[in-house]
């Protein structure tokens, strides 16, 4: 099978300077999800396309043999912290809203 993109990945450096825009929804997308179905009661099914959506566009540079893998991999490590900081986000939504109900 002939490789249509002949060109070298770029090492890992490059890549993230690159295509660190590909990473933003990966790091905003838990951070905003998981306060919302956990605090407002959304329901987990509304943000299913959004995740396809989110984990497509950061993956298509190493679909598209651009980027190496460890780009990818740089990505979940992004999501991964992102769910950290959802989680503090939560607790801190959770304090402040429970403040303003008393």
């Amino acid at each position: 099978m002939n490789d249509v993109n002949k060109e070298p990945r770029l090492s890992l450096g490059v890549a993230l300077r690159r295509y660190w825009r590909y990473l933003l929804g990966v790091a905003l997308f838990p951070s905003v999800a998981f306060p919302a179905v956990v605090l407002f009661h959304v329901p987990f099914t509304f943000f299913i396309l959004p995740f396809i959506a989110v984990m497509l566009v950061a993956c298509w540079p190493c679909a598209k043999k651009r980027a190496p893998y460890l780009f990818w991999i740089t990505a979940m490590g992004v999501w991964g912290g992102a769910g950290a900081v959802g989680v503090w986000v939560t607790q801190l939504l959770r304090l402040v809203l429970g403040i303003l109900t008393q």
